[in-house]
């Protein structure tokens, strides 16, 4: 494969068009076919929507979260959906809509060739909605945040997988508060996420003044120091939280920030009983005056008894075995 295609390829894995339109070449022949067109769309469509990692969920099976992020099928489908934005004109249209909305960013290059190729074609600014930032370390974050600030007005959505917040080198709370300059970003999806700190998570989630759903998957940290109460928000975000397979410290960082979250649907599960009875009742009890609806996936019979929900205000609490 020459030079000049593998660049087109790299730029479209990265959800940026291509610098070529391939006038007059054979991208631009639409190929003959019986079916219509729209069968063409809703097949790419599939594809676009298994490239995106699915909301977590917590009633998987404990094999399914152990598999590391390099096997995860989200990788080979969106390597498919780039192959199609190569068969043609119309293929290409398609693809590149689902490619250019849900960007994924592997490294700190790929930040940097985004920022300027935004800066060049500010009219493509709008269409990208969901940051993808992919096994890497928390640098790679904080380069994001300040790099990309302004430049997404309609990024809605964050999501870190496989990130080691352990291994940051030049990552501070600074740096990260730049995340509060993108105003419609309500959701942040943590899995297989490594913190140094409790407090590097909560700062994490404080930079971020209108989210609405907070997924945590796999997250963990090494230090076991507490995190203060803040009061730096001046108001409670009514959100969806879900947890699973997460630390003591997070969910102790969790529970301790419902004073700023304000929690309406909690989702919780723990493959472990002793933990899950803990972990569970420490949000339950945080967050059991505003909770509306709660759902918790408990891995054996018993579990669901030693849980108090007196105190919330979910009528009916939905268990999963």
């Amino acid at each position: 494969m020459s030079s000049g295609a593998t660049s087109v390829r790299r730029r479209a894995m990265m959800g940026l068009p291509s610098r070529t339109t391939h006038r007059g070449s054979k991208h631009d022949v639409q190929p003959k076919s019986r079916l219509p067109i729209e069968v063409y769309e809703e097949v790419i469509d599939c594809i676009a929507s298994r490239a995106s990692f699915p909301e977590i969920d917590t009633s998987i099976a404990q094999d399914d979260a152990d598999m590391p992020v390099s096997d995860q099928p989200q990788l080979s489908w969106r390597a498919t959906l780039v192959a199609c934005a190569f068969v043609c004109r119309v293929w290409r249209i398609r693809a590149l809509f689902h490619l250019n909305r849900d960007v994924w960013l592997p490294s700190r290059k790929h930040v940097v060739s985004l920022s300027r190729h935004l800066r060049r074609h500010p009219d493509r600014q709008a269409p990208i909605e969901h940051v993808f930032i992919v096994k890497s370390s928390a640098d790679h974050l904080s380069t994001f945040a300040m790099m990309l600030a302004r430049q997404l007005p309609s990024l809605r959505s964050l999501t870190l997988v496989d990130v080691d917040f352990r291994t940051a080198r030049s990552l501070h709370a600074g740096s990260i508060r730049h995340l509060s300059a993108y105003p419609n970003m309500t959701r942040l999806e943590l899995r297989f996420v490594a913190f140094e700190t409790a407090s590097q998570f909560a700062s994490l989630l404080l930079a971020l003044p209108h989210l609405r759903y907070l997924a945590c998957h796999t997250v963990f940290c090494l230090d076991d120091q507490r995190v203060m109460s803040s009061s730096r928000l001046p108001h409670k975000n009514q959100c969806e939280i879900v947890v699973f397979d997460s630390s003591d410290e997070i969910v102790d960082a969790l529970a301790t920030l419902s004073t700023i979250l304000l929690a309406r649907k909690l989702t919780y599960a723990s493959p472990t009983r002793e933990r899950h009875i803990q972990q569970g009742q420490q949000l339950l009890d945080a967050y059991g005056p505003s909770l509306c609806d709660v759902r918790i996936d408990v891995p054996e019979l018993g579990i669901r008894e030693k849980l108090d929900m007196g105190h919330t205000n979910c009528k009916h609490p939905t268990f999963h075995q």
